[in-house]
């Protein structure tokens, strides 16, 4: 399972994305699907927003540089390509009489 890269959420976005789960009642995956954010991340914003700490979240975070916000588009494209070629390689291999990679002859 591959990881989601570590988002930079703002003050409202948290509090935004946290009210279905305790307004309602919603499970953290549920409330995820809509918005970008990762179900761990709802998981744990409620229990800090019924403590009043939900805006503490992130505060320590250094800002991203105008550097790593330009690398942040080829990684994904590099990610996606990568997705994309495991289904081509075992396609190859079936076709080419061999085992699938990642397995046993």
């Amino acid at each position: 399972m591959e990881r989601m890269p570590r988002a930079v959420y703002t003050k409202g976005f948290r509090a935004e994305a946290v009210a279905p789960v305790l307004r309602d009642g919603q499970s953290a995956l549920m409330a995820a699907k809509p918005p970008p954010v990762s179900e761990k991340a709802l998981e744990h914003w409620p229990g800090l927003a019924k403590e009043g700490q939900l805006a503490a979240v992130g505060a320590n975070r250094s800002p991203v540089t105008g550097r790593e916000a330009g690398l942040s588009r080829p990684r994904e494209e590099l990610s996606g390509t990568e997705r994309g070629r495991g289904p081509l390689k075992k396609a190859a291999a079936y076709f080419a009489g061999e085992p699938p990679p990642g397995t046993r002859p």
